[in-house]
């Protein structure tokens, strides 16, 4: 599945890339990768919305695991940490994570239920390396 819905937001898929350098300043440490993981978010609600990190997860072949934080643009898209989003607006964003080039399995999940029990207001995208 490319996108997934939620009461205020779709959410599509675009595209995963992994790289070894960001630009010119930011290279992957020694035995790491970037993977940057790039979404389309729609704002579906008649509300202004926040896509924000405190209702993400992720989960690197089942291990919990942090983002990369780089607060520049990439191909034309924002950090999908805090991105405010008008009513019918969309706007392109990535997830970015430094891990080993071992990695098999990546979870993302935008989860706005707060208790983990109300699959409705739940994306959970799963991409598994070389089958992206």
């Amino acid at each position: 599945m490319t996108h997934l819905e939620i009461k205020q937001w779709k959410m599509t898929y675009k595209e995963c890339q992994i790289k070894n350098k960001l630009d010119s300043f930011t290279t992957a440490k020694e035995g790491t990768e970037f993977v940057v993981v790039f979404f389309e978010i729609e704002n579906i609600s008649n509300e202004s919305q926040n896509f924000s990190i405190i209702w993400e997860e992720f989960y690197i072949d089942g291990v919990k695991t942090a983002q990369t934080l780089y607060g520049v643009s990439i191909n034309n898209a924002f950090p999908l940490t805090t991105v405010p989003v008008e009513p019918g607006r969309k706007a392109n964003g990535y997830f970015l994570f430094q891990t080993s080039p071992d990695w098999k399995e990546l979870e993302i999940i935008y989860d706005e239920s707060l208790t983990n029990e109300n699959e409705e207001n739940v994306m959970k995208f799963t991409l598994t390396k070389n089958a992206e």
